[in-house]
């Protein structure tokens, strides 16, 4: 077991995760199970049997964690009343610190992989931090170090190619002694006071950074779902429940896991990896195709063609294409839906995110809907498409663009 605490953040406010920030990112729920659920038991693997977990303040998120957590990992919360980034969120760990300790995001699903060959290294007392560093291609995009050997010279944020001063990116995994506390709490109070404090510590010479060769899925924008579940798809374990109800006609193909009171009607096809969780439907001569979700209570029926789409708990969609798309829970869907995913030339596919356009660096992205929303027969919507939560969509429009949430969308909209 590890002598070292870790602090896991799942307090922020996610709103780049629009439209599923209606709660932290961290208990988006993909294959059955809240994002931090499978943190929790990397952490577990990587030999530590206690974590602090900073959340908000809704007690509901926390029972939520407690309920995935791995029986042998103790879990301490603090409490973080109101985002105000890294920093503050690390500082309401404080007082349930004891000694040196790792700070991870809550999605950092390889946590195992990437800490065990470095743990010796962070027993050293000459250093106040430490990070892990990977090599890049495209420095412009990322935090990028000056080294000397190990130790950190500088940190320069998403510098020119011809302007970096290595092709060695920031990874966010973190190691603080108790004076790195110290330094933070007298930093002035920002959104990056964390990255102002390390600042500091690079200034002294006392920041490390360590080569690895693993990368974790990032989880800023809802696309990046689509890297995460693949992720997941590589841990799953395909099995069958015994109490699925399976057609004779029905094929299954692949990995493919399929949980208790699962439905699949005569001749439909689902091919793996996939899943599908508890009382899922797969209706008559429906397709799942590789790389879907349908989360508990999902139904796909008559005449569905699901492709590398995450269906979120209790949506219901019925004869319509869902292609490379991210529903939330408790959507209903009327009949001969499409959702586009690429474009006609081909080009990645943009979207619109706190009223700036992202470039998603996929050239395959259909549509997200946030939760508790209702589309309107024969409606499609473009690539790249996002559409609030709580949202109703007249019948037969065609969307492209972000809508708000609780908005009324009719063809006068367009």
């Amino acid at each position: 077991m590890s002598n070292h605490q870790i602090v896991i953040l799942a307090a922020g406010s996610s709103s780049r995760f629009y439209p599923f920030n209606t709660v932290n990112k961290s208990l988006f729920v993909v294959c059955g199970r809240p994002i931090i659920a499978y943190t929790l038991e990397s952490v577990k693997t990587a030999g530590f049997d206690e974590a602090i977990v900073v959340t908000g303040p809704d007690q509901k998120d926390r029972d939520t964690i407690t309920s995935f957590t791995p029986k042998s990992l103790a879990i301490t919360y603090a409490i973080l009343e109101k985002p105000a980034g890294q920093g503050a969120a690390l500082l309401a760990a404080r007082a349930h610190i004891k000694g040196n300790f790792f700070l991870i995001n809550s999605q950092q699903l390889k946590f195992h992989e990437q800490i065990k060959p470095h743990l010796i290294k962070f027993d050293r007392a000459d250093f106040f931090g430490a990070v892990l560093r990977m090599h890049t291609d495209s420095p412009e995009k990322y935090g990028i170090f000056h080294l000397e050997g190990d130790r950190v010279l500088e940190l320069i944020e998403k510098p020119s190619k011809d302007q970096a001063p290595s092709n060695w990116k920031l990874v966010g995994t973190y190691f603080f002694t108790p004076e790195f506390l110290e330094i933070l709490s007298n930093t002035p109070s920002q959104e990056y006071s964390l990255e102002a404090a390390i600042n500091t510590v690079i200034a002294q010479g006392k920041f490390q950074a360590f080569e690895s060769t693993i990368d974790y899925p990032s989880l800023k924008y809802p696309w990046d779902l689509f890297d995460v579940k693949d992720h997941i798809f590589s841990t799953l374990k395909p099995s069958i429940s015994k109490s699925a109800k399976i057609a004779a006609t029905a094929i299954i193909r692949g990995q493919v896991t399929i949980e208790d009171g699962a439905l699949i009607g005569d001749f439909a096809i689902v091919e793996g990896p996939a899943y599908l969780g508890k009382n899922a439907v797969v209706g008559t001569y429906s397709q799942v195709r590789a790389g879907s979700v349908l989360e508990a209570g999902a139904q796909a029926e008559r005449y569905c063609d699901v492709r590398g789409s995450l269906i979120g708990p209790n949506t219901h969609i019925h004869s319509q294409l869902v292609a490379d798309s991210i529903l939330g829970s408790n959507i209903r869907i009327g009949c001969g839906f499409v959702s586009a995913s690429k474009r006609i030339d081909r080009q990645n596919v943009q979207v619109l995110v706190k009223g700036r356009l992202v470039d998603t660096g996929r050239n395959n992205i259909g549509v997200f809907v946030g939760n508790d929303t209702h589309i309107g027969v024969n409606a499609s919507v473009m690539p790249g498409t996002v559409i609030g939560p709580h949202s109703i969509l007249y019948p037969g429009i065609t969307l492209k663009g972000t809508h708000e949430t609780d908005k009324k969308i009719t063809n006068s909209n367009l």
